[in-house]
C-alpha cells in the first residue's frame, strides 16, 4: 500500500474540500433567497464528493483485509 498512500491521501483530502465547498455554495444560496439551481448543484457535487469518500474507505478497508 506504499505506492497508492499518497494518493489515497491526496484522494481523501480533496473530496473532503470540494464536499465542504459544495455544503458552503448550497448554505450561501441558501442565505440569499433560496436560489434552487444553484442549491442543485451544490447538492449534486456533494453527493457525488460523498459516493467516492465512502468508494475510497471501501477500498481502504478492503485492502486492510486482504493484507491480514
Amino acid at each position: 500500500m506504499n505506492k497508492l498512500d499518497g494518493y489515497t491521501k491526496f484522494q481523501l483530502f480533496f473530496h473532503v474540500f470540494i464536499f465542504l465547498f459544495a455544503l458552503g455554495v448550497i448554505w450561501a444560496y441558501a442565505l440569499k433567497g433560496f436560489q434552487i439551481f444553484y442549491m442543485l448543484i451544490g447538492t449534486g457535487i456533494a453527493l457525488n464528493s460523498l459516493y467516492n469518500l465512502l468508494k475510497l474507505y471501501r477500498n481502504v478497508q478492503s485492502h486492510k483485509k486482504t493484507l491480514s
